[in-house]
């Protein structure tokens, strides 16, 4: 039976084998060719200690059981790393981050499929647990620094890296800023029950020399994250509860980033577990779904092409199927590439030769 393209409706009795002969293209490709690197940033100051609302857990706590989650769902099809600051040896406070982790790619996908937790994302979250806010509720938030010392290493990583910024404050342990009291972090939160317009809880006129550590460091961190963007680094900012009243910064943090949704709040604010973990999994998955597929060859005859997923013949279709984009480049469209996205296709295999399935 002819079909409009060309091609006829036949179904093949599964892929051939991968070192099958009489196919001018036989390609298998895993759904990632290159694992792109998913890279956490994570604020653990004093204030992470504070109960997420609605949960019995610290907003730290709740950021790294969502970050487990979420990597126990796409772990297998990235490589992920972590950065948390400040980092735990932190004697003034506002010590910049130290690496965590350095970018390694998940358990393999047999993990994922069995609702299971490997070996690799079990240390990962040790390493989580061990670095958790101290109960003295001590540490600053040096999130420029952290991001500015980022900046060289992440672009160095091979592949496509994504950073993604969990932070619940502004700002701050900058011990070279200057700021007239409208930018002090004290008197924004609090207002005239910590200084006033007359009283400059920052400057060192208080009589403390650490005082600048608290003006609002939002230029240099704007900068850094501006740097990385330079570097093809694209950062997401999740913004914890307490971070409200910075959210003007969010906003370019995120529009810097090259990240911003197509919201009025640019960033994504979260304000309980549900939220925080709907966040994650948005952003895992943009970063882990691989669509398009290039082929290592232009195919002789375009309608004499099919395309499976693991041993499923799937249709090209616009909507749902697959479709061209180059001679040499198809993309997944519709179920098919919702399929990869939630992690149930382990290899995506293309075979010239066969008359074309057509939905």
């Amino acid at each position: 039976m002819a079909a409009p393209s060309g091609g006829i409706f036949l179904i093949p009795d599964g892929p051939p084998g991968v070192d099958a002969t009489g196919f001018c293209v036989n390609d298998v490709s895993p759904v990632l060719i290159e694992a792109p690197n998913l890279y956490f940033i994570l604020d653990r100051s004093g204030s992470m200690l504070e109960p997420l609302p609605n949960s019995s857990l610290s907003k730290y706590r709740a950021a790294k059981a969502a970050i487990v989650d979420v990597l126990r769902s796409i772990g297998h099809r990235v490589q992920y790393g972590a950065t948390i600051f400040p980092s735990v040896n932190n004697p003034t406070g506002c010590n910049p981050g130290s690496e965590l982790q350095s970018p390694v790619l998940g358990d393999p996908y047999s993990y994922t499929n069995a609702g299971k937790t490997g070996p690799i994302l079990s240390l990962f979250t040790d390493k989580l647990d061990r670095v958790a806010p101290p109960a003295s509720g001590n540490g600053g938030t040096p999130t420029a620094a952290t991001l500015a010392a980022l900046v060289e290493p992440l672009a160095a990583l091979s592949g496509t890296t994504v950073a993604v910024l969990l932070t619940d404050g502004a700002p701050n342990c900058n011990a070279s800023a200057t700021c007239d009291a409208n930018a002090c972090i004290a008197n924004i939160i609090l207002g005239p029950e910590a200084c006033t317009p007359y009283v400059n809880c920052c400057s060192p006129d208080t009589g403390s020399p650490d005082a600048p550590r608290g003006c609002f460091d939002k230029d240099p961190t704007a900068a850094a994250v501006k740097a990385l963007a330079e570097r093809g680094i694209r950062t997401f900012v999740v913004g914890m509860p307490g971070s409200e009243a910075f959210s003007d910064l969010l906003n370019q943090l995120a529009e810097l980033g090259g990240t911003a949704r197509s919201l009025p709040t640019r960033y994504y604010p979260v304000s309980d577990t549900d939220a925080l973990g709907t966040a994650l999994l948005e952003i895992g998955s943009s970063v882990a779904k691989v669509c398009d597929i290039k082929l290592s060859q232009t195919p002789p005859d375009p309608t004499l092409l099919n395309v499976f997923l693991d041993n499923d013949v799937i249709a090209q279709s616009e909507t749902n199927g697959w479709a061209w984009i180059t001679p040499t480049a198809i993309s997944l469209r519709g179920e098919a590439c919702d399929r990869v996205k939630l992690g149930n296709v382990q290899q995506v295999q293309v075979v010239a030769g066969c008359p074309t399935v057509i939905r």
